[in-house]
């Protein structure tokens, strides 16, 4: 499960192609990009722990981002970061605070 987790987040890291080149068109395409590029981990996450927290933490963080982008152009740089960190928070809680039940007999089982 290990190696299915590094390799969703090497297909993350590919989405630089996009990054590189919508930074240099508009620089302050950076925290929209990053943001919700380096959530999409947590999908996979959340399938491989089998909890609801890694759809939660990627979906929340991508459509907040999205709306920051849109609601406050001049403060991109603070509230997309901050949010960012409350979904992190967020996560964490969840994470830290949830019962771990009976190892499960396999992928899918």
């Amino acid at each position: 499960m290990g190696d299915l987790l590094f390799k969703t987040i090497m297909a993350a890291s590919l989405f630089w192609a996009v990054v590189i080149p919508f930074y240099i068109v508009d620089r302050y395409s950076v925290p929209l990009t990053l943001g919700i590029i380096f959530g999409m981990p947590w999908m996979m996450l959340g399938w491989i722990i089998r909890h609801w927290i890694g759809a939660f933490h990627a979906i929340a963080r991508t459509v907040l981002i999205v709306v920051a982008w849109f609601l406050f152009p001049e403060y991109r740089f603070v509230a997309i970061p901050g949010i960012i960190v409350v979904i992190y928070l967020i996560s964490i809680l969840v994470l830290a605070t949830r019962t771990i039940g009976k190892p499960s007999q396999g992928i899918g089982a």
